[in-house]
Parts: C-alpha cells; sequence; structure tokens
C-alpha cells in the first residue's frame, strides 16, 4: 500500500509544484484572489484521491487478468477526453450540463477553475459534495481491495 501512495504522493507533490505559476499568471491577468480559491486545493486532493482509489482497483484486476491493460488505457483516455480538460462547463450546452458534471472529476476541474477566475456559475456545493463523496468512496473501496488483493499478488506475478 506504500508504493501506490509513494507515486500519488510524488504526482500531488509535483501538481503543487505546477499550481504556483497559477499566481503570477493572476497578477498578470488581474484576477483578484477570492475565497474560492480555498478550492484549488481540495480538487487537487480529492481528485488524487479518487485516481489512487480507481487506480489500486485496477491494479488489483491486472494482476490477476493480464488482458485488461488495454481496456482500462481506452477507457482512461475516452474519460480524458470527455473529463473537461480541454475544455470548461461554458462551452457545454446548458441542458447537457447536469449530465456533464456528474462525472466527479469534471467538477474538480471546474473547481479548479472557479477557484483561479472567481465564478462558481457553472458548479454547485452539492455537485462538489457529491464528486467528493464519491472520491472517498473511490479510495477506501481502493484501498480495501488492494489491501485484501495485495497478499495473493505475488503468486499470481
Amino acid at each position: 500500500e506504500i508504493f501506490p501512495t509513494a507515486i500519488s504522493g510524488f504526482r500531488l507533490m509535483n501538481l503543487c509544484l505546477s499550481i504556483l505559476i497559477i499566481f503570477p499568471y493572476m497578477m498578470y491577468e488581474s484576477l483578484p484572489l477570492t475565497k474560492y480559491m480555498l478550492l484549488l486545493p481540495l480538487s487537487m486532493i480529492f481528485s488524487i484521491m479518487m485516481a489512487q482509489g480507481f487506480g489500486m482497483i485496477t491494479a488489483s484486476i491486472q494482476v490477476r487478468i493480464r488482458d485488461t491493460k488495454q481496456v482500462i488505457d481506452l477507457i482512461l483516455r475516452a474519460a480524458f477526453f470527455l473529463s473537461g480538460v480541454f475544455f470548461g462547463a461554458e462551452h457545454i450546452p446548458p441542458e447537457h450540463l447536469d449530465t456533464f458534471l456528474l462525472n466527479p472529476i469534471a467538477v474538480f476541474l471546474e473547481m479548479a477553475r472557479a477557484a483561479v477566475l472567481g465564478d462558481m456559475s457553472y458548479v454547485t456545493w452539492e455537485q462538489i459534495f457529491r464528486s467528493i463523496f464519491i472520491a472517498l468512496s473511490a479510495f477506501i473501496v481502493g484501498s480495501m481491495v488492494f489491501v485484501k488483493s495485495e497478499r495473493k499478488a505475488v503468486k499470481f506475478l
């Protein structure tokens, strides 16, 4: 359980160092610091927790069933493009916005955008709490699955 946590911790530290560029950018664009800046660390922490939870689940599955790698790669690639990394909620038609924000990663990305831009018009607190619940659930279930299958993993390797 330490190895996946170390990888996630490294990625979180890398993200934190990358985030440092946001403050000079905000000064350059004359964006004010608002109370929504507190959403930035929350979005980072919970997106990492969710990714780690799903990563531990898929790692446990891949040890037993080797051919799942291609399927998981395909799902991850589709999820990446559907999550809103390249586009914000303002590009989604209003009638599809609620469906788009069912994706917790899309909510975490919108939280980060709201933190920097100071505009919470696309994401609601209900969506934020639902996404946090999903991230925590994924992390807890992933940890339980990983711990349970960790001892048996050596047998399959």
